[in-house]
C-alpha cells in the first residue's frame, strides 16, 4: 500500500492537531477498519441526601419550573464497557493494542451525571478514545500511522453510535440517577448584600451594625436580589 503509506507521511508533517489529520485522512483509511460499534446506557458517581419535596423526572428527564436536577440518594454506580448492557452481540473493547473500555466506563457514567448534557458525555467519550489511540500507537511511523489512524475510524463509529442513537441510554440514564426537587428558598443578608441557602449560616455572618438593623437580617430574599 505505499500510496497510502506516502498520504499519510505527507498528511503527518503539516503542522495540525493529530485530531484534525485524522479527518483529514478518514475517508482514505475506512478500508482498514475492521469491527462495528455500539455503546452501553449509563452510570453515576454523586451522592445525595433525601428529601421528601422531591419527584420523578419528566419524560424528557428535565424537571418542572422551580425545581432542579439533582442526585438521587443511594443511588449506584454502574458500568459494562463497551456495547449494549445485556446485548447478545460481543463489541470490541478497543482496537488492536488501545483500549476502549476505560473511555466506556466513563461514558455510561456520565450518562448518569445529573449536571451534564448529553453532547458533552458524547464528545468526552470521542476524546477519551482518540487519546487511547493516540497513547497505544505514538509516532509517526508508517505502521503506527495505519494502525492510529484505523484507531480513530472505530472511536469515530462508536460516537456516531452514541451520539445518533444513544438518547434512549441517556434517558435511561438520567432517570435511574436523578430526580426533580424544590429549589431552596434563599435568604438575603442586607448587610452584607449576601444570598444564602441555609438560613443558619446566615444568622452566623449577617451580623447587626451602624446603619443595618435585624430587620434587615436573613430575610426571604426578592427575586432581584437573588436571581438564581
Amino acid at each position: 500500500m505505499p500510496n497510502l503509506f506516502d498520504s499519510l507521511t505527507r498528511a503527518s508533517a503539516q503542522p495540525k492537531p493529530m485530531h484534525a489529520l485524522w479527518q483529514t485522512l478518514r475517508g482514505g483509511m475506512a478500508a482498514v477498519v475492521l469491527g462495528s460499534a455500539g455503546h452501553a446506557a449509563a452510570a453515576p458517581a454523586q451522592a445525595a441526601t433525601p428529601d421528601q419535596s422531591c419527584m420523578m423526572l419528566n419524560h424528557d428527564a428535565t424537571c418542572p419550573p422551580g425545581m432542579q436536577k439533582k442526585p438521587k440518594p443511594g443511588n449506584t454506580p454502574s458500568a459494562n464497557g463497551c456495547g449494549p448492557e445485556g446485548g447478545r452481540i460481543k463489541i470490541p473493547q478497543g482496537y488492536g493494542k488501545a483500549d476502549y473500555t476505560g473511555s466506556c466506563n466513563l461514558h455510561d457514567y456520565c450518562y448518569e451525571d445529573c449536571n451534564a448534557p448529553k453532547s458533552q458525555c458524547d464528545d468526552d467519550f470521542l476524546n477519551d478514545m482518540m487519546n487511547a489511540c493516540e497513547a497505544a500507537y505514538p509516532g509517526i511511523t508508517n505502521i503506527n500511522l495505519l494502525f492510529r489512524f484505523g484507531c480513530y475510524e472505530r472511536a469515530y463509529i462508536y460516537y456516531k453510535a452514541v451520539a445518533t442513537f444513544g438518547d434512549d441510554a441517556w434517558l435511561a440514564g438520567q432517570k435511574k440517577a436523578c430526580e426533580c426537587c424544590n429549589k431552596p428558598t434563599k435568604v438575603y443578608c442586607a448587610c452584607n448584600k449576601t444570598c444564602y441557602d441555609d438560613v443558619g449560616v446566615c444568622l452566623q455572618e449577617c451580623k447587626v451594625g451602624l446603619g443595618c438593623f435585624a430587620e434587615k437580617i436573613c430575610g426571604p430574599a426578592d427575586p432581584d436580589q437573588c436571581p438564581n
